[in-house]
């Protein structure tokens, strides 16, 4: 008995999957180092990631203590609401187990 040609295609995908990823990430990294190796498009790159280093440290060393709490009280309330989000939602599932019979345990 033979494995059909339409099952052996369906359990290969993913391993094709996977080489044809493995086989852009290496296509486009040998691109981009090629793309860097241009003296200009180096220091040009060299020169952004210096300046948006400058630009986030002179926006620490410029916030103050209160707008960094300002920050931790949004991002508290945001993890408290999800979480009170989550809560209400499995209770109005455990109430529509109750009102359907139960699920089975």
């Amino acid at each position: 008995m033979s494995i059909p040609n339409g099952v052996k295609a369906y359990f290969r995908v993913p391993f094709v999957m996977i080489v044809w990823v493995m086989e852009t990430y290496s296509k486009n990294r040998a691109q981009f180092k090629a793309f860097l190796a241009k003296p200009r498009v180096a220091l040009a790159f060299k020169v952004a990631l210096a300046l948006t280093a400058v630009a986030w440290l002179s926006v620490a060393l410029v916030a103050n203590q209160k707008d960094g709490e300002r920050l931790t009280d949004a991002v508290k309330g945001i993890v408290n609401d999800a979480q009170s989000l989550n809560d209400q939602k499995k209770q109005m599932n455990l109430q529509k187990e109750r009102t359907s019979g139960g699920a089975a345990q």
